[in-house]
């Protein structure tokens, strides 16, 4: 498990340059007033005039950060959100985090980020060392497959938390994801519209839900369409992210089975698993189309913030994104406390076409 933590104040009593950090007690004597004055205005209850604005300024001059932990004791709140998440070297999810990690500066929050790399001991870790330090709310992103023992830790462990990208059986955990069923849909029907006729579904392995949604969009854009489903059209790819020489292998013969079907268009589980299959293609030697024109759908729209020379059709979010909704749902619930009810938000999708 890897562990990164952003915006932190710091509580040592050195500071980056080695000396020792200025205190409450230094400010005093700068300013000739009262720690207890000091502290009221720098703890904000102090009446604004004269004495605050010289403290304060005084306070910047010196360079005196507050003890975090110090306020959190005091406050109840350690004004710290901890996102734990499977695979941050998806380009994906690492810019979804980076928007949290925004999102929650400027509300204030610190971030905290949990790589667990799909491991279910690392998870197991990660929400309790997220626990242990108190934070005031989790953003889960959980792998599917092993997840639910650790949802049920943080459901039962009364802690605020919102699963993203992701959803849960259990109706009283928060969660946020975009409609699936509709994605798969929507991408096989511009593909339909397109002429194709025999589509592949690259799909992730059994046990992942937004992988189930999706193929059940696609079997209903079929039917629509009096096309028939075809379990040979259906292919579960490995891990785009994971090197091993497994999967490599596993890959390789993914794209050698796709190379011969007799398809005339794909949509894939991801953009990248959409560029994984491209360019496996390629390393196929497949001729049968070009493969800048082989028609394809991914879905997660990277190409939005990763340009790449590559017409590449996506499934993404038609108004507010994950990367909004999650720490807003979070915050609210953290801010109500008892009062909040659960939510399980499902955000509409469209095709961003590039074909």
């Amino acid at each position: 498990m890897v562990v990164y933590k952003y915006l932190s104040h710091g509580v040592g009593r050195m500071n980056m340059n080695g000396k020792q950090r200025v205190t409450m007690k230094d400010i005093a004597q700068h300013t000739g007033y009262s720690i207890n004055t000091v502290s009221q205005v720098l703890r904000g209850i102090y009446p604004s005039g004269p004495t605050c604005d010289k403290v304060l300024a005084a306070a910047k001059e010196l360079g005196y950060i507050g003890n975090s932990i110090a306020s959190s004791m005091r406050l109840g709140s350690t004004k710290t959100i901890a996102i734990i998440q499977s695979d941050i070297s998806n380009p994906y999810f690492g810019r979804l985090i980076r928007n949290f990690v925004n999102i929650l500066s400027e509300r204030g929050y610190t971030a905290t980020i949990y790589n667990t790399d799909n491991v279910l001991s690392h998870e197991r870790a990660a929400v309790i060392s997220a626990i242990r330090q108190n934070v005031d709310g989790i953003l889960f992103g959980p792998d599917d497959i092993h997840s639910g023992e650790s949802v049920e830790f943080l459901y039962n462990s009364r802690i605020p938390f919102v699963v993203f990208a992701n959803d849960v059986s259990n109706p009283n955990i928060s969660s946020v994801r975009i409609d699936e069923v509709k994605g798969g849909f929507l991408a096989t029907r511009h593909l339909i519209s397109q002429g194709c006729r025999n589509i592949v579904m690259a799909t992730a392995p059994k046990g992942i839900l937004s992988a189930q949604l999706r193929l059940e969009g696609y079997r209903q854009a079929l039917e629509k369409s009096s096309l028939p489903y075809r379990n040979a059209n259906i292919l579960s790819v490995p891990s785009v992210f994971a090197s091993q020489g497994g999967h490599r292998r596993a890959w390789k013969e993914v794209c050698a089975q796709l190379a011969q079907l007799p398809f005339d268009g794909i949509v894939a589980f991801s953009d990248q698993v959409a560029l994984k299959l491209l360019q496996g293609l390629r390393e196929q030697g497949f001729e049968r189309i070009a493969i800048d024109q082989i028609p394809i759908v991914g879905f997660d729209n990277i190409l939005e913030a990763f340009p790449l020379p590559l017409p590449l059709s996506s499934i993404g979010c038609a108004g507010e994104d994950i990367a909004h909704a999650s720490p807003r749902l979070l915050l609210e619930m953290i801010e109500k406390g008892e009062d909040f009810a659960p939510q399980k938000l499902v955000l509409d999708v469209k095709v961003y076409k590039r074909q």
